[in-house]
């Protein structure tokens, strides 16, 4: 199957489309998920995610 077809839907034989457009989502969140990693692993990243942590602490305190 060409790229083209890939997470397509409605071109697929009846019972194919939702699990491959549920792969195509998984790849989606996973290289979404490894973008996130590779920014963390920043030192803008890093003081973000610190940030977010304290900012988190200090509302679930309230």
């Amino acid at each position: 199957m060409s790229n083209y077809l890939s997470g397509t839907v409605a071109l697929l034989p009846h019972g194919e489309g939702p699990q491959l457009h549920a792969c195509g989502l998984q790849r989606a969140r996973e290289k979404e998920w490894q973008r996130k990693k590779a920014e963390l692993a920043t030192p803008e990243g890093q003081a973000e995610k610190i940030h977010a942590l304290r900012k988190q602490r200090t509302l679930s305190n309230r």
